[in-house]
């Protein structure tokens, strides 16, 4: 769980080309990622409330909250 959701807030939060870099995947796969979060969740992550609400769901994910 940490590792997975550790990779979502990167990609959440930082710019798509340089999460690919650190997650050794092809820059494609980051973006199919993230559109396949927003298609299942219904979260855009253009909304910067929505990525704050996305960031503390994964932190107390994380914490277990």
């Amino acid at each position: 769980l940490h590792s997975t959701s550790r990779r979502q807030r990167q990609m959440c939060i930082r710019d798509r080309l340089q999460t690919s870099k650190e997650l050794y995947v092809h820059r494609s796969t980051v973006f199919y990622r993230l559109d396949r979060i927003q298609k299942l969740t219904g979260v855009n992550l253009q909304d910067a409330r929505e990525r704050l609400k996305l960031l503390i769901s994964f932190y107390m994910l994380e914490k277990n909250l």
